[in-house]
């Protein structure tokens, strides 16, 4: 399968995405491979490195700056009550700046899944079509 360079597009962090694999170039209509893997196909650290890459790391570090900023706004309060504030405050903030990251995370692992899932499902009744099964 060759690569073509007028096909290389940058990519965001150094982990793969779970994409497909091989693309058809809109330029010449010959298929070449990607960098991207699809997730069934993926090994366990890939997996993890995609889900952790390193631009999630940071923004995980970022919001762990704010939120130890915001938590020691709180350790003056000492009822139950303001603990407890405190606590839905920054599970609510979490949620509003992590919520996207995991949603598009998500999505894309479950396309990636489907999609193989469907080619499985295409080459078996391709193979039982032929009688080759």
């Amino acid at each position: 399968m060759p690569f073509l360079w007028h096909n290389l597009v940058e990519q965001d962090c150094l982990a793969p995405r779970p994409d497909k694999e091989r693309r058809t170039c809109s330029s010449c209509n010959r298929e070449f491979k990607t960098h991207d893997i699809e997730w069934a196909h993926m090994a366990k650290k890939q997996k993890i490195g995609y889900l952790l890459n390193e631009w999630m790391v940071a923004w995980l570090l970022f919001y762990a700056v704010i939120l130890a900023f915001v938590v020691s706004g709180f350790w003056r309060d000492v009822t139950l009550s303001a603990y407890a504030e405190g606590a839905i405050t920054i599970l609510f903030v979490s949620a509003v700046m992590l919520g996207p990251f995991v949603v598009v995370k998500w999505l894309t692992i479950r396309r990636s899944k489907q999609r193989t899932v469907a080619i499985k499902a295409a080459a078996i009744s391709g193979a039982i079509g032929d009688g080759s099964y």
